[in-house]
């Protein structure tokens, strides 16, 4: 009876340790499609990138994020690179999320990353990052920014007001920008 016992708990054992090398086998191979599929659209995403386009750039960059579940480095340079170009610099804040999300990947890439990079491409982030400085971390400046460029002077000039009393720098120009519109010149200046 015994014996009986053991061999039932052997076959246990040995179904057990065959369903989880099967299930191990599974993930790896599925893993792999995944890793192949994000390095065809990682390609993808770097010819549109050479072509000029951006905006399918950064959304084959996403699809990749997605499949990996994470960014990597080469993932992260090449998404500010594309988000670097997409933005229209003679009016920065047309694209508020973009602007705020390049801020946030270029000091993300070199916190991270730009210690392992290679000099050139560390070179990119750096000049990107140190760009990107000038720009405001607040979010209720942008909210502002937002509400400017919806029309609402007057809750922007509000908002514009508290920020740059608090020494947010975007904030001053903004609120120059409304008081020289208003033609308040003492005030703009």
């Amino acid at each position: 009876m015994i014996s009986g016992t053991i061999k039932i708990n052997k076959m246990k054992k040995i179904i057990l340790f065959l369903l989880l090398f099967m299930a191990a086998a599974l993930y790896c191979r599925a893993q792999n499609s995944n890793d192949m599929q994000a390095r065809f659209k990682f390609q993808d995403a770097q010819t549109a990138y050479d072509n000029g386009d951006y905006s399918t750039t950064l959304s084959k960059l996403g699809e990749v994020q997605k499949l990996l579940g994470n960014a990597n480095p080469k993932i992260l340079y090449l998404r500010i690179m594309a988000e670097y170009k997409s933005i229209d610099f003679a009016d920065e804040y047309a694209n508020i999320p973009l602007l705020r999300a390049l801020k946030k990947n270029a000091d993300t890439y070199m916190q991270k990353y730009a210690a392992n990079a290679g000099e050139d491409k560390a070179r990119d982030i750096y000049e990107i990052n140190e760009e990107m400085k000038q720009y405001s971390d607040n979010p209720d400046t942008y909210k502002g920014i937002a509400t400017y460029r919806n029309g609402d002077t007057a809750t922007a000039l509000i908002t514009f007001t508290k920020e740059a009393n608090a020494g947010d720098a975007t904030a001053m120009v903004f609120l120059g920008r409304i008081n020289y519109q208003r033609r308040s010149y003492t005030e703009a200046m």
